[in-house]
């Protein structure tokens, strides 16, 4: 079920970059495409992974943590350009999750608002099946919407990897189009 869901969000892909450079600190990180761009800060513990396991996941930024578990915890960072209007908006993204996890099994809970370090107010879902769960928060920037989806495979590190997320989204920041570096 998990990959068929993310299947249907294959269109939701970024472009990122793992290399540091000048002005980025060794846990930060800047993504971004030709229609979007944005600076998240990497947890400690947590590493950055842009291309095994970003493309095994449909994405190609995932941030994943070896000491919870054997099965990783990992966020998968998945845009969702609005190039097709219509199409990408948070509202259809949202009415998508709504309808999608119920009909395959899953609780699907709409928690508080958190807010990103630029004032962003973020949305955040929770979907939870029989014996696993994720959680997606969903970022409305000016050109996409970023999806950060967190997976929780082992529910004892719910609540670690559930902060690690938190502290994530409320990192974010947009970087103004055109001083993103080119992937």
């Amino acid at each position: 079920m998990r990959s068929c869901f993310m299947f249907l969000l294959v269109v939701l892909v970024t472009c990122a970059s793992a290399q540091q450079t000048g002005t980025q600190s060794r846990s930060d990180i800047t993504l971004g495409s030709a229609e979007y761009a944005f600076t998240i800060s990497i947890p400690n513990g947590w590493n950055l992974d842009t291309t095994g396991r970003a493309l095994r996941f449909a994405a190609r930024a995932v941030l994943y943590a070896p000491a919870l578990g054997s099965g990783h915890c990992m966020i998968e960072v998945l845009p969702a350009t609005k190039r097709i209007e219509g199409k990408n908006t948070l509202a259809n993204l949202l009415s998508y999750a709504a309808h999608f996890d119920p009909a395959h099994g899953a609780q699907h809970t709409e928690h508080s608002p958190l807010t990103t370090r630029d004032g962003k107010k973020v949305t955040v879902i929770t979907s939870a099946y029989k014996d696993w769960q994720s959680v997606n928060a969903y970022v409305e920037d000016i050109n996409a919407v970023i999806v950060l989806s967190l997976y929780v495979p082992e529910l004892q590190h719910r609540e670690e990897a559930l902060a690690a997320l938190a502290a994530i989204v409320q990192s974010y920041s947009s970087v103004p189009m055109g001083s993103a570096p080119k992937q």
